[in-house]
């Protein structure tokens, strides 16, 4: 009988070995979803009005400077390029 007891504790400790090497394994496996989520936001889900709202203005944010610098540039280069046709036409005019 005492062996029996022994056999039925020794498969319980067994048993209870599993199954927290089950549930470790399984919050490890939560924990790495969880920061996948972050990263790699599920895209079956839709996002809400707020997050949407958001992510438009941060792009809005981002583009305005973007497109600030290129009308900056372009009319950097007109007024340089008007400058250069007058000289050129008062160039010729000192010649003659």
């Amino acid at each position: 009988m005492e062996n029996l007891l022994q056999a039925i504790g020794g498969i319980a400790d067994c048993v209870l070995e599993k199954i927290q090497e089950k549930d470790q394994k399984e919050e490890e496996q939560d924990k790495k979803q969880e920061l996948q989520k972050y990263q790699y936001p599920d895209l079956e889900e839709k996002p809400s009005d707020a997050e949407l709202i958001q992510a438009t203005g941060g792009w809005v944010q981002a583009a305005g400077p973007v497109i600030s610098l290129i009308g900056q540039l372009r009319s950097n280069q007109e007024e340089n390029s008007g400058e250069g046709s007058s000289n050129e036409s008062n160039s010729d005019d000192g010649g003659a």
